[in-house]
């Protein structure tokens, strides 16, 4: 199998995230993914053609994976009069807090 099936293969096995990802799920995606959007951390945005090079694909083959991740939550694409460009697109925090009863039973212990 080449690489861009393969790695295609992988991206349509991902869970979707309809809110974006959590770190916790960045650092649980199978291979290649969790590695790749931690690259994509560090850099904070990569173009298409930075995404191609990272991924060993041409140019075509890493826009329909873009599209790919785009469509599952994991990146955010936004385009460029250059190239689109790539980020991923992280879940809000959650703003729930624990109930105060939580805390009195832990008082207890």
């Amino acid at each position: 199998m080449d690489t861009f099936a393969a790695l295609q293969e992988t991206a349509l096995r991902l869970p979707l995230f309809p809110d974006g990802v959590a770190m916790a799920d960045v650092l649980h995606l199978p291979p290649p993914w969790g590695k790749t959007l931690r690259r994509i951390l560090r850099m904070r945005q990569i173009r298409l053609s930075e995404l191609a090079l990272l991924l060993q694909l041409s140019p075509a083959e890493a826009a329909e994976i873009g599209r790919l991740l785009v469509e599952k939550g994991a990146l955010q694409v936004t385009a460029t009069a250059v190239e689109p460009e790539y980020k991923v697109r992280f879940a809000p925090k959650s703003k729930t807090r624990l109930a105060d009863q939580v805390w009195e039973v832990l008082e207890d212990l």
